[in-house]
């Protein structure tokens, strides 16, 4: 039976639904006052609204695990993993303006490739689950 570790972030959705209110307001503020770059304004306030959809599709359960295997859930994909191929999991977490927000990228690197999945809720704690369960195999298979 599959169990998640790593959720989809929705401080991510937060941040993009603040930028498509804050765009909205100072669209209607410049027709009001009247000056010409609403439009433009409206478009960024477009381009939240986009972002915002493209998240709510990615699955809540990004990162899940059984007793041999590690699954990315991609919005059209899944990628499985042996944990015994992993060889590190690496945490980047999201930045803006000089604040650090606690979601991110979780990046595993594997003996070929890496695989690099976005907006993970607590990328770090998700990194340091991710490595217990590889030591935790790899001490079960020396035993």
């Amino acid at each position: 039976m599959k169990e998640t570790i790593g959720f989809r972030s929705s401080g991510v959705i937060v941040v993009y639904t603040f930028g498509l209110i804050l765009t909205t307001l100072l669209a209607f503020l410049m027709i009001y006052i009247e000056i010409g770059y609403s439009l433009l304004f409206f478009a960024f306030a477009l381009l939240m609204l986009i972002l915002i959809i493209f998240e709510l599709r990615k699955p809540k359960n990004l990162i899940q695990y059984d007793e041999n295997f590690l699954y990315l859930n991609y919005k059209n994909e899944t990628v499985k993993i042996n944990l015994n191929a992993i060889v590190h999991a690496t945490p980047k977490r999201s930045r803006a303006r000089h604040v650090t927000y606690t979601f991110g990228k979780v990046i595993v690197h594997t003996k070929h490739d890496e695989y690099r999945i976005g907006t993970v809720s607590e990328c770090e704690q998700v990194c340091l689950n991710i490595m217990k369960l590889v030591n935790s195999k790899k001490f079960e298979n020396d035993n």
